[in-house]
């Protein structure tokens, strides 16, 4: 779980560490800095016991860090904000991808954007569809029956985005005045 850096100030320092074992709190990496200071990592595990033998004993107790899980833990906890902003954001981007925002349509000369919107939209496929209502095959065969310029309509939906492509027939009749004038 982690460490906590512990710096023990006062007189008498063995006959604490001797408590300490006594009470099976396990400390490691015992260095002394001065006469009547040390310092010793404490598992966070048996950090509760180790501040109640030392109150008893009215030693001084400064903690110096935490080291581990249990700083990550103390990190996000003194920021609960954060963490909660966060878990927010991550689910509102995860709703968001489930719906249509923006309509992209290529290919289309004779027949305008809005009059293919206008269609789409009659039939429940508008701006903020939810992706899972809307089907593709359907829009498509919507779309070729609605407009007889169209020969081929091909949809697809990548993240936010209905794409639409469009390629429009040649009418007969252009063709004829075309070879005829030309």
């Amino acid at each position: 779980m982690g460490f906590v850096d512990v710096e023990i100030q006062g007189l008498n320092l063995e006959k604490f560490l001797n408590l300490l074992i006594k009470n099976n709190i396990e400390v490691c990496c015992v260095r002394r800095k001065e006469f009547n200071k040390f310092c010793v990592k404490v598992p966070y595990s048996n950090y509760k016991k180790f501040l109640e033998v030392s109150n008893k004993l009215c030693y001084n107790i400064i903690v110096n860090k935490y080291t581990g899980l249990i700083k990550i833990l103390k990190f996000f906890k003194e920021r609960l904000a954060l963490v909660l902003s966060l878990v927010c954001a991550t689910v509102l981007i995860f709703i968001s991808n489930m719906f249509v925002f923006q309509f992209e349509i290529n290919g289309n000369s004779n027949v305008t954007t809005e009059q293919i919107c206008e269609v789409l939209s009659n039939n429940n496929v508008s701006f903020g569809t939810l992706k899972s209502n809307i089907g593709l095959k359907e829009i498509q065969n919507l779309l070729l029956e609605n407009f007889e310029e169209m020969s081929l309509v091909s949809c697809t939906i990548v993240g936010n985005t209905l794409f639409i492509n469009i390629k429009e027939s040649i009418l007969v009749d252009k063709v004829v005045e075309e070879f005829i004038y030309e």
